[in-house]
């Protein structure tokens, strides 16, 4: 049953089926799930539910988790700190933020800089929001929502020039997002269009994202193999 939930959600998760990932969160954590998984899960329910706008029922769900879990662990001062700034308590936010900031390693520091900034941004601090998302986006070079919100600091700083750029950057990368969502949706109602695999990796690699372009070569190379009299990319191309 466990890893049946985890496939389900995470194939949703893939297809960005938000309200159904929500939906498959909550029938699973009905389940008598192991410690772990069971927190885990329920931290995932809480970050899909901000993501989704929807603060209401995140606000439910914190607390309720906040009963399993120590209140002042770094993923609930965390799951605070965007709660309060959905529910507009900016100040709040950034107290709860600075305190979960000392205790994260490199990855989650990463995340905390980015929302710092967005706090920041908040508060019309838009010197300390571009230096946090400059460095966002020195460490993650095709995060949209870092070039989006780095567009709107310096833009709130008089400078248009930058801000222009990193507002088209960001436009540029969600373009590319949305075609990969298509290209998947295309693949699902048209597994055999064997050109569509070298698509999607050529657009994760225009990301960056070489190990996920790697994957798609992968799969498109099984794809042929499975059909011995297709032509390969570069016959097809030069047809």
């Amino acid at each position: 049953m466990l890893f049946r939930s985890w496939m389900l959600i995470d194939l949703l998760t893939r297809k960005q089926a938000t309200h159904l990932v929500i939906e498959a969160m909550q029938e699973a954590l009905k389940q008598e799930l192991p410690g772990k998984d069971h927190l885990e899960l329920h931290h995932r329910l809480i970050e899909t539910l901000m993501f989704s706008g929807d603060a209401t029922q995140a606000r439910v769900e914190v607390d309720k988790l906040a009963q399993e879990e120590d209140p002042g662990s770094t993923r609930m001062l965390v799951h605070f700190a965007n709660l309060h700034r959905m529910e507009g308590n900016f100040d709040l936010a950034m107290q709860s933020l600075e305190r979960a900031i000392p205790q994260m390693g490199p990855e989650k520091f990463r995340e905390a800089i980015r929302l710092r900034a967005i706090l920041s941004l908040d508060l019309g601090k838009f010197a300390e929001a571009a230096r946090d998302l400059e460095q966002a986006v020195d460490e993650e070079p095709f995060d949209q929502v870092a070039h989006s919100k780095l567009g709107d600091a310096y833009r709130g700083l008089g400078n248009t020039e930058k801000a222009d750029y990193h507002t088209n950057f960001a436009e540029s990368i969600k373009r590319t997002r949305t075609q990969i969502t298509r290209l998947m949706g295309l693949l699902d109602r048209e597994p055999d269009r064997l050109e569509t695999f070298d698509e999607l990796a050529e657009l994760h690699r225009s990301l960056n994202e070489n190990d996920t372009a790697l994957a798609w070569e992968r799969r498109g190379r099984q794809a042929r193999s499975r059909r011995p009299n297709s032509a390969s990319p570069a016959a097809e191309s030069n047809r």
